[in-house]
């Protein structure tokens, strides 16, 4: 019985050892893909130039790059395309 419950333990811990490898390639991920994205803000909110922006919903806006913050940008003169 000692055996059996040992045995079940270490398949749980080896389990979810296995599972935390693939959560932490996809947020090393989605951290490059936060980086792009920054930078690209960055570079269209130099050049004050009007930018298009597509939403996770797929709605597009389209303005000026008014300001940048650590984790957010705010849009003006926003129109929907």
């Amino acid at each position: 019985m000692l055996k059996r419950i040992l045995s079940m333990a270490l398949l749980a811990t080896l389990m979810s050892y296995g599972s935390g490898l693939d959560l932490t390639k996809a947020q090393s991920q989605n951290d490059k893909s936060i980086a792009e994205v920054r930078s690209e803000v960055a570079k269209r909110s130099a050049g004050k130039k009007r930018v298009t922006v597509e939403l996770q919903s797929g709605r597009k806006l389209r303005g000026h790059v008014e300001h940048v913050g650590s984790s957010s940008f705010a849009l003006k003169n926003v129109r929907q395309v």
